[in-house]
């Protein structure tokens, strides 16, 4: 995919509608942690409750408002169909198991795909108020504060060599 400066506007329009997204959805996953659930599952390991669909209208609600025209799937409603050039991937409450034990490490995630490449992504830990984001030609961020996969991924090799476990035998 070219970006170009019509492009990174684009992005940019979509990124601030994925936060705010992300951020709404947070606050009812905040707001509904100290609150009684019924517990639902999924599967034998896979459980779903009330904030998990809260939290996906939010989100929902918010991207429609924003691009009536786009294609969402979202983990409990499942494919909302629209333009298929534009789809949206929704996790309303990635992290589930640790919200119904009462550990509030959990998170929020979406991301936008355009032809079918992820251009826009957005992870949101309401319980650390951190907010994670990228987009296509203009980096990753949390709160702010660029990554910079060098020194990332050097701060890990140190210390794997420092305690031998850097894949020799």
């Amino acid at each position: 995919m070219r970006v170009n400066s019509n492009s990174k506007k684009s992005f940019s329009q979509f990124l601030r509608v994925a936060q705010q997204a992300a951020l709404a959805s947070g606050q009812v996953i905040r707001e509904q942690f100290s609150k009684p659930f019924a517990l639902e599952a999924k599967s034998d390991s896979d459980f779903t409750v009330e904030v998990d669909n809260l939290s996906e209208n939010a989100i929902i609600e918010i991207l429609r408002q924003h691009f009536p025209g786009h294609s969402i799937f979202s983990e409990e409603a499942g494919q909302l169909f629209g333009d298929k050039s534009f789809l949206w991937m929704v996790d309303p409450l990635d992290g589930t198991n640790n919200f119904v034990c009462g550990i509030p490490y959990c998170g929020v995630a979406l991301s936008l795909l355009i032809d079918g490449i992820v251009s826009v992504a957005v992870v949101y830990q309401p319980f650390l108020d951190r907010l994670y984001w990228a987009t296509v030609g203009l980096g990753a961020f949390c709160n702010g504060k660029r990554f910079h996969r060098e020194s990332a991924c050097h701060g890990t090799r140190n210390r794997a060599e420092r305690t031998g476990a850097n894949g020799s035998v």
